[in-house]
């Protein structure tokens, strides 16, 4: 699998790489592909000869190790001839000799939260170096990013603030739908139907046959660090957005995020290679954000991980101690008229649905609910907490606090919830 990209699909990977475990991995399993069919066996028949031709002599263990211990010596002759290294990257050396004794120690549920966040940003922002390789229009077909003419410059002073507005430009690119392609713009814009994309702002120019191209044909690690902005309102029909260009370099948390360019509007300067000019009349391209917000928020709550009750009730049920981890069960009298109301209702809860609400009243500290989208997970959720609200509401104050990786998402729930409750006490609750 994976013929058609051109390598196998690993997570951190980037173009054609082959992780060296993928290697070890296939060591002493490539007989059992009986299974397997079509061109990918004999793909896989290929791996199994030092000869393919001829067939006369199969690859053994020891030869997989030679090659393992080669490749690593390898990349222990490479990193030792290193002048500049990305201090960032936290990687410990492995002397080679010790390979067949070497280990990865003790696995935590806080060390696997870490390797997860780093594998997912080293994954997104590879993925990300490979659109901003693209051309400009290219980049544009694909929904992702939009070029847009500067009309309107607001610089404030308190707080420092940037408002960029300008006129989205899809024609004249060489586009073979312009307006299909617009239709199909995926940036999203805090207009009041969600939240606004974090973005990077890159000036481009029209070159001599009339394309875009960046102005200082900048690389992808160069557009990496372009000033970043937030899509303040985007409308593909009326060709208009703007957006806040952030001024500060960097976030609060930097494991995730690159330093990116300053916005100014005096050209002078704008010759510092720091700062980024934004004027009337000029060509800028909208790009997705390389930066991880979220996991730079999520690897700030995992240096508190020993006063987090909820790690601690996960750890521990990982580890297999689940004893004195039970709440004490909830009556489910008081919130019998509301059980009852909602077995009226037009639509009503399914099986699944009803055994959620249920866990509400039981002693289990931690209850998962896992499905995909449109699914009713939202509509199963609101439920449980208006249950929950309803056994309490006749003794004492229930309070109910809700998590959620967007504004968007804690909108979309709480107006639900809301309209659910509101629905209630209308017919008699």
């Amino acid at each position: 699998e994976g013929a058609n990209d051109g390598y196998y699909p690993a997570r951190a990977r980037f173009g054609d790489q082959l992780p060296i475990e993928y290697i070890w991995g296939v060591k002493g399993r490539l007989d059992n592909f009986e299974q397997v069919k079509g061109p990918a066996k004999i793909l896989l028949d290929k791996r199994k000869w030092c000869d393919y031709n001829t067939k006369s002599r199969r690859i053994t263990d020891e030869e997989l190790n030679l090659m393992g211990t080669k490749i690593c010596m390898t990349l222990e002759q490479i990193e030792r001839s290193l002048n500049i290294r990305n201090r960032r990257l936290g990687k410990k050396p492995i002397t080679v000799p010790k390979i067949s004794e070497f280990t990865l120690g003790d696995a935590t549920l806080e060390r696997s939260c870490r390797e997860f966040l780093d594998l997912e940003y080293f994954s997104k922002r590879q993925e990300m170096y490979q659109h901003y390789a693209m051309l400009p229009y290219q980049r544009v077909a694909s929904g992702r990013s939009v070029i847009f003419q500067c009309t309107h410059v607001e610089e404030f002073e308190s707080p420092p603030e940037f408002i960029v507005s300008g006129k989205l430009v899809y024609e004249g690119m060489g586009l073979p739908r312009e307006d299909c392609i617009a239709n199909a713009c995926r940036v999203k814009g805090s207009d009041g139907s969600s939240s606004g994309d974090w973005m990077v702002v890159t000036e481009v120019r029209r070159n001599s046959q009339g394309q875009f191209e960046e102005t200082e044909k900048r690389s992808p690690s160069e557009v990496e660090k372009s000033a970043r902005a937030i899509v303040d309102k985007v409308n593909v029909a009326k060709l208009e957005v703007r957006i806040k260009v952030v001024s500060w370099p960097r976030g609060k948390g930097s494991k995730y995020s690159a330093w990116h360019n300053l916005p100014t509007t005096d050209p002078e300067k704008a010759l510092n290679r720091y700062m980024q000019l934004f004027e009337a009349g000029r060509y800028y391209i909208l790009d997705e954000l390389a930066d991880d917000i979220v996991s730079d928020r999520a690897a700030k709550s995992l240096d508190y991980t020993a006063n987090n009750v909820l790690y601690g009730l996960l750890a521990d049920y990982l580890s297999g101690k689940t004893c004195g981890q039970n709440r004490t069960p909830i009556s489910k009298d008081a919130a019998a008229g509301f059980l009852s109301w909602v077995e009226q209702r037009k639509l009503r809860p399914k099986a699944e649905q009803k055994k959620l609400v249920d866990s509400v009243f039981e002693k289990k500290p931690i209850i998962m609910l896992q499905g995909p989208p449109g699914t009713g997970k939202t509509e199963t959720l609101q439920l449980a907490v208006l249950a929950h609200i309803a056994v309490h509401s006749a003794k004492s104050r229930c309070r109910v606090l809700m998590v959620a990786p967007t504004h968007k998402a804690i909108h979309e729930f709480v107006t639900k919830l809301a309209r659910c409750h509101q629905e209630y006490t209308l017919q008699g609750g």
